[in-house]
């Protein structure tokens, strides 16, 4: 998938169906963590890691963000007719968005504005808490994801 195809495709829909505020700055992180966790093409973490879905989603996180934000929860009820949630995650990227969406939503902080790549590292980290987080990654993640916009 290319970051122009998961942005118009899958993460504006997303974000304009969710009707939060930064949808521009919501836009961007979206598109720079898919791009920074797996590439656009690893849907399970890599070798053998619980994350899954182009943000690389834990189950557990998943879980906890869709008791936690009602929006997200709505939206994901609406995306999947049955199945595991670890289905869901893999193979529909629209609910795995909303998830994604969901978490931004209860990271605590304002999202950083388009352009402030510090400030989106720094807010990547807080809110995915990645294992071996790639600032040298980030700021081609971050760079691609602008371009998008």
């Amino acid at each position: 998938m290319t970051p122009e195809l998961l942005h118009s495709l899958i993460v504006r829909p997303v974000v304009e169906e969710l009707k939060w505020p930064q949808a521009p700055e919501r836009e961007l992180l979206l598109v720079a963590i898919a791009i920074q966790e797996s590439k656009l093409k690893d849907r399970k973490q890599l070798p053998f890691g619980p994350a899954l879905s182009l943000w690389q989603i834990e189950p557990k996180t998943a879980v906890d963000c869709l008791k936690r934000c009602m929006r997200a929860l709505e939206l994901w009820k609406e995306l999947v007719i049955a199945g595991a949630l670890e289905y869901h995650l893999i193979h529909n990227d629209l609910a795995a968005c909303a998830v994604a969406a969901g978490i931004l939503r209860i990271t605590p902080g304002k999202l950083p504005e388009v352009g402030d790549e510090n400030g989106a590292w720094e807010y990547y980290q807080k809110a995915w808490r990645p294992g071996k987080p790639g600032p040298e990654r980030w700021n081609g993640s971050y760079t691609k994801a602008l371009d998008v916009m």
